[in-house]
């Protein structure tokens, strides 16, 4: 009878709690902390989705009162904000944990065993980069467009202000990773792509 509420609750913060410690270890260049965080929030996310699609009876009694089903009818949009923005994370992860280092990193020796040989920039890589941004950033448009959907007045005063927050952040990410975009598209061609530099 609990279990869907509250996966449903638990999911929700854990994702939340964790996707924030992703960002602070990306910050601080801890990449395996912010691999475990990024899981985590994925696997809280899956758990709130779970939650979401119970057929808890504690949902239908909670409907009966306005007040907590106009609520409800609004947390579709959070699982859905919190899943676009796990997602998000996880290319960038991806983006932070390959492009510099490992079999996929950007710059390679024209040796790998010899650390003085010439060195040459993957535009593979560079293509496989920038269409990893565009999809960082088609997730971060739909955390936008899941908390702008989110009816506010439907929802207690205290759960608005972190909605707001979410709204500003996603716009102010998706500005950057616009101009991420604009730059890796150009720099195919700056890197010499299309002839001899």
């Amino acid at each position: 009878m609990l279990t869907g509420p509250l996966d449903l609750g638990l999911g929700l913060l854990g994702s939340a709690d964790h996707l924030q410690h992703a960002q602070k270890a990306l910050q601080a260049g801890a990449i395996k902390k912010a691999r475990y965080e990024t899981l985590a929030a994925s696997a809280d996310v899956d758990r709130a989705q779970r939650g979401l699609h119970s057929s808890s009876p504690l949902f239908d009694l909670a409907s009966l009162s306005t007040t907590i089903k106009d609520a409800l009818d609004q947390v579709d949009h959070l699982v859905a904000a919190a899943r676009f923005s796990s997602d998000a994370a996880e290319g960038t992860l991806d983006i932070a944990q390959n492009a510099l280092k490992g079999p996929d990193k950007v710059i390679s020796r024209v040796d790998p065993e010899d650390p003085k040989s010439d060195a040459f920039i993957r535009l593979d890589r560079i293509t496989d980069i920038s269409q990893t941004i565009s999809e960082v950033r088609n997730d971060i448009e739909g955390v936008a467009r899941e908390l702008k959907a989110v009816d506010l007045s439907k929802l207690p005063h205290r759960a608005r202000r972190p909605i707001e927050d979410g709204i500003d952040q996603a716009t102010e990410t998706d500005d950057l990773l616009a101009d991420a975009e604009a730059g890796f598209a150009v720099l195919p061609g700056f890197l010499g792509a299309d002839g001899k530099r």
